[in-house]
This record gives C-alpha cells, sequence and structure tokens, in this order.
C-alpha cells in the first residue's frame, strides 16, 4: 500500500534535466518533494500535486522527500519522443523510452559476437562509493574515459542522484547508461548485458564502473538484499569477456555486525552467486581486514567449488583517495558517514579506480 497526500508547490529548489526538487506546502508546513517531469509533467509554483508520502512515514533513506504521483493543476499530457520500449513496465507512471536497440548506429554493438575484449569493469557494492573510485581513476589514469552503468537494484531514476550529477559536471564521467528498469542515461538498455556492452561504446579505451542508484535495500538477511547483483555482474562480464574488478564493502565504523569489517553483502555476492573469479580490489594500510577479507573469500564454497584464491584479492596504495575527492570538491557520504570518518570503505572504492588503470595497461 502507498500513502498518497494532497501538496501545494511552494518553490522550485533546484532542477536539473530529469528532475525538479520542490518545496511543497503540506501538514501547514513545507516539506521536500521531487517530481520526474518525464513521468508527471512539471511542475511550477502553486500548483497542486498528488504526493507519495510513504517513505517519509517509514523514514527510509530515501533523503526525507515525497514524490510527485499526479500534477493535478495541469494532469493531462501526451507522450513525446521516439521508441517503443517500457520502463516502470505495468505500472501507473510506465515511461516511455528510446532502447540503444532501437537505434541503428547501436545495433551492430550488440551483436552476437560483440564482447567487451578486455575492457575493465568495476563493480561498486554502493552508490556513495561511485566519487572515491571516479576521482582514484581520473588522478592515476591520465584523463582516460570513465562510463558508469546505473543498475535496477536501488533508486530507479538517475536524475535523482546528485553524486552523478557533480561527476558530470567536472567532466569525470564521459557518459553514462541505465538498464533494466533505471532511465534517463545518456543510453537506455534493457537489461545487464546489453547495458555493459553500450557502456563500453562510451568507455572507449578507458573503463566501465557499475553501481546501484541511491538507497539499496537490504532486510539484514543473507539472500534479502539487492546488493547480490554484484556477483550477477561478475557473471556478466565474465561471459562478455571484461576484466572483473570488484569492490569490496569494507567498514571499520558501522555498529552493525554484519556490516563491519568485511559486509555479508560482499562475501554472498563472490562465494554464492558468483560464478566466476573476479580480482578484488583491497585497501593498502588495513591488515586486520585483509586477513578477515582473504579468509571469508577464500574459503572452499558450501557446493564443494573452491573460492578465490589470494592472488585474486590484490592490495592497492589508495591512500590519496580523500586527498583526490578534496581536489575535486566532493566529500560523499556512506550511511551518514564521511570519508574521514569510515576512510576504509571509501579507499576501497578508490582502490577499484587505481585498479581499472592498472588493468588497462
Amino acid at each position: 500500500m502507498v500513502s498518497l497526500r494532497r501538496g501545494s508547490v511552494s518553490r522550485v529548489v533546484k532542477e536539473r534535466p530529469g528532475a525538479q526538487f520542490l518545496e511543497v506546502a503540506l501538514d501547514g508546513g513545507l516539506q521536500r518533494a521531487v517530481c520526474f517531469p518525464e513521468l508527471t509533467g512539471a511542475c511550477v509554483e502553486g500548483d497542486e500535486v498528488l504526493l507519495n508520502t510513504t517513505a517519509v512515514e517509514l523514514a527510509l533513506g530515501t533523503g526525507g522527500y515525497h514524490f510527485v504521483v499526479a500534477n493535478l493543476t495541469r494532469p493531462e499530457r501526451a507522450s513525446a519522443g521516439p521508441g517503443h520500449v517500457m520502463k516502470l513496465r505495468y505500472t501507473p507512471l510506465q515511461v516511455r523510452v528510446e532502447a540503444a536497440g532501437e537505434r541503428e548506429e547501436l545495433r551492430e554493438t550488440l551483436s552476437a559476437e560483440a564482447s567487451l575484449r578486455g575492457l575493465p569493469v568495476i563493480v561498486l557494492p554502493l552508490h556513495s562509493l561511485l566519487p572515491a573510485a571516479a576521482v582514484a581513476f581520473r588522478e592515476t589514469s591520465r584523463g582516460a574515459p570513465l562510463a558508469y552503468l546505473m543498475t535496477d537494484s536501488a533508486a530507479l531514476p538517475m536524475a535523482f542522484s546528485d553524486t552523478v550529477a557533480a561527476l558530470r559536471e567536472k567532466g569525470l564521467l564521459s557518459g553514462t547508461v541505465t538498464s533494466g528498469h533505471a532511465f534517463r542515461g545518456d543510453i537506455e538498455a534493457v537489461g545487464l548485458y546489453d547495458g555493459l556492452l553500450l557502456a563500453a561504446t562510451l568507455a572507449g579505451g578507458g573503463a566501465i564502473v557499475t553501481a546501484p542508484g541511491p538507497g539499496i535495500v537490504g532486510t539484514g538477511t543473507t539472500f534479502g538484499t539487492s546488493a547480490l547483483e554484484m556477483g550477477q555482474i561478475v557473471n556478466a562480464v565474465a561471459a562478455l569477456g571484461g576484466r572483473c574488478i570488484v569492490v569490496p564493502r569494507l567498514s571499520l565504523a558501522d555498529p552493525r555486525d554484519r556490516h563491519h569489517g568485511l559486509s555479508h553483502h560482499t562475501v554472498t555476492a563472490l562465494t554464492v552467486v558468483a560464478l566466476a573469479p573476479a580480482t578484488v580490489a583491497f585497501p593498502e594500510g588495513y591488515p586486520e581486514l585483509l586477513e578477515e577479507t582473504t579468509r571469508k573469500l577464500t574459503a572452499p564454497r558450501a557446493d564443494g567449488r573452491p573460492g578465490l584464491t589470494p592472488e585474486h584479492i590484490v592490495t592497492v596504495d589508495a591512500s590519496r583517495t580523500r586527498e583526490w575527492l578534496r581536489a575535486h570538491d566532493l566529500w560523499p557520504r556512506s550511511m551518514g558517514r564521511t570519508p574521514d570518518e569510515d576512510p576504509a570503505l571509501f579507499e576501497a572504492g578508490g582502490a577499484g579506480g587505481v585498479m581499472a588503470r592498472t588493468l588497462r595497461r
């Protein structure tokens, strides 16, 4: 069930292509809301809007935003633009996009002979690590292009991400692809496999970085988390002939047992879901974490298959990650913690960017 409330747009606080961030009058006060014009039409001051208030009522990690479901002042609009593929299919807000497979100039990219041809693919566990990976790759690869593939395991509209907007503004991403039901990338992919191949066209001779959008889902159980898509991405990269670099989710600041040290998300993704080996980029300077990671990822699998070998876990000097983030005026947060408060987490992201530079060689 969803909670739906009527509100009034007080002002448009900021906007960018694909998203408006609003202040709305609701319950006698002013609250925050997001409008995606492709779904509902744009809003202006004074518009009456229907809001989905569910996530805020549940205190979920959406940044405290309501979402516009309909503009009641101007409810009618006509679909425009090319394309016949629907995302958010069979929901009231299904949206029309032009999938890359519908574009003649991109069809050859998706042929049966298509391959990543050894291109490095950085697999991130969290959207918040995207800046760390991007700045580390930029600083160590002499400006080689980095394309971002956003999967559909968390937020679906790419336009919602302040992180992506900032990285694009600073020239740290060469292009973006949205796969599955995620939408609003430079290129629209139907799934993971065509998404990787299309990202390769934007990466040139550089690298691809993959990550969910903001707000992954977890239930505190082994398999009840969207983070396990990391293992599926490992399989896809292997099938398409890429070179996979997995960034482990590390933390010495997270108070939750399942995420303190090496997260159980990474362990399950790499020891159960992934059917192919991958390089794990590990930041130097955390010997106890490295011992834990090596022990857990190299243990025999439950089905008898061997785990990773110690050679798959490669330590990388990512100690300058925080310096590079500051140099690019980026200071992300993850679970409310900054790179100074949880350095192992963000340096792991930086290690992925540095490792991609190494594999490019």
